[in-house]
C-alpha cells in the first residue's frame, strides 16, 4: 500500500467555497492515492471526507488580536504541523488560502524540505488580510506553485511571485444529470448575506418585478440578514420571500429551484454559480469582479448583467421568470460548458 504521500492544509472544513474544493479534490484524488486533510481549527466540518481519507484537526486558535498570543499560536502550529508532514510521509502539501499557505510555505519548504502548492481563492485587490498580506509578499515566492482561478488574480500576485510559478485552474464540480429535476418556480441565492454578495439589490428586483407565484429563497447567513429581513418586512414580501440560514442540504435546494440569481459586488470565483449550473438552473448574475464572466456568456448559458444596471437586471430576470423555453436554452447550454469543470478532469490538473 502507498505511504501517505499527499496533503492538504486548510482553516476548516465548514461551509465555504474553498473548504468544497478541498473535498472534492481530496475525495477524487484518494481514489489513487494516499491523502491526509490537516485543518488549522477543530470546528465541525461541513463536508463529507472518503473514509480511506485521514483528517487530523490541529485545533490551535491563530486569530489571536493579542499579538503575542497570535505569535504563540503561529509557532506551535508551525511545529505541530512539522511533526505531522514527517509522520505521515507527506511529500507534497496543497494549501488553500492565505494563512495556510504562509505556515505551509514556513512548514514545508524551510522545515521539511517537501513540495509545497498554495493556492488562493479570493479577491486579492479588495480582501483584507492584515500583516498576513506582507508575510505572502515575502514568502508566496518560495513555493513550488501558486494556484488561482482567473487572469484577473493572477495579474495581482505575478506582481511578487515568478509567473512561470503561477498556475491558473478552475474549480471542479460534479457532473449531475439534471434531466431527473421537478424545478418548481423557485428563484435561488446562495452564500453569506452581506454588503459584498449584495442581496439587497436581487430583493429591490423581485419587489419590482411581477413575481406572482414565484419565490425567492435566500440559503446562507450572515451580517446582511437583520437588514435584509426588515427590508422584506418593510415592501411586504414575507409570503414569497424566505430566508433559511446556513443549510446542510443545498444540493434539495439547487434540484427545486429553476432559476439562479446571483447579485456579488466581487468574488474570487463564484462556486455557487457552477453547482447552480450543474443542478439545472438558469442563472443571472451581475458581471463582478471577478469570475462571472469566465463561466456565464451572455444570453448562451445565462444573462451576464453589468454592475449597477438594476433596469438591465430587472428585465432579464422577469423574462427569466416568464420564458421556460429560454430557461431550457440556457440549461442545455449549461451542461456543454460545465464539461471544462468535471471534478475528475481538474483533479488530475492538481494531482
Amino acid at each position: 500500500m502507498k505511504e501517505k504521500n499527499l496533503g492538504f492544509l486548510i482553516s476548516s472544513l465548514t461551509a465555504g467555497g474553498a473548504e468544497r474544493v478541498v473535498s472534492m479534490l481530496a475525495n477524487q484524488i484518494s481514489t489513487n492515492r494516499k491523502v491526509v486533510v490537516f485543518t488549522l481549527s477543530k470546528n465541525k466540518p461541513h463536508y463529507t471526507l472518503n473514509s480511506n481519507i485521514k483528517l487530523i484537526q490541529i485545533g490551535v486558535p491563530n486569530n489571536s488580536k493579542n499579538p503575542i498570543k497570535a505569535l504563540t499560536s503561529n509557532f506551535f502550529l508551525i511545529k505541530e504541523l512539522n511533526k505531522l508532514v514527517r509522520k505521515f510521509q507527506i511529500r507534497h502539501l496543497i494549501c488553500f488560502m492565505t494563512t495556510s499557505s504562509v505556515l505551509g510555505i514556513i512548514s514545508g519548504k524551510f522545515f521539511c524540505k517537501i513540495k509545497v502548492t498554495i493556492s488562493e481563492r479570493s479577491n486579492p485587490f479588495l480582501l483584507n488580510v492584515g500583516i498576513w498580506a506582507s508575510l505572502r509578499k515575502l514568502l508566496y515566492r518560495y513555493a513550488d506553485k501558486l494556484v488561482v482561478q482567473t487572469d484577473f488574480i493572477k495579474s495581482y500576485y505575478s506582481k511578487y511571485v515568478p509567473s512561470s510559478k503561477i498556475e491558473i485552474i478552475n474549480n471542479p464540480i460534479n457532473m449531475i444529470d439534471n434531466e431527473m429535476f421537478k424545478k418548481e418556480n423557485i428563484i435561488i441565492n446562495v452564500g453569506r448575506l452581506d454588503s459584498n454578495k449584495n442581496q439587497i439589490q436581487l430583493i429591490n428586483t423581485f419587489s419590482r418585478i411581477q413575481h406572482k407565484g414565484w419565490k425567492l429563497i435566500f440559503c446562507g447567513d450572515g451580517t446582511s440578514r437583520a437588514d435584509l429581513e426588515a427590508l422584506v418586512f418593510e415592501l411586504e414580501l414575507t409570503e414569497s420571500v424566505f430566508f433559511l440560514g446556513k443549510v446542510q442540504n443545498v444540493n434539495d435546494y439547487y434540484s427545486k429551484a429553476s432559476i439562479f440569481a446571483f447579485t456579488s459586488l466581487s468574488e474570487g470565483f463564484p462556486n455557487t454559480l457552477l453547482e447552480a449550473m450543474s443542478y439545472g438552473c438558469a442563472c443571472i448574475t451581475t458581471n463582478c469582479v471577478s469570475g462571472s464572466n469566465n463561466i456565464i456568456k451572455d444570453n448562451h448559458n445565462g444573462f451576464l448583467i453589468a454592475q449597477g444596471d438594476y433596469e438591465s437586471y430587472d428585465s432579464q430576470l422577469r423574462k427569466l421568470m416568464q420564458d421556460d423555453e429560454l430557461r431550457q436554452k440556457f440549461v442545455k447550454n449549461s451542461n456543454i460548458s460545465l464539461k471544462n469543470y468535471s471534478v475528475i478532469d481538474i483533479s488530475a490538473k492538481w494531482d
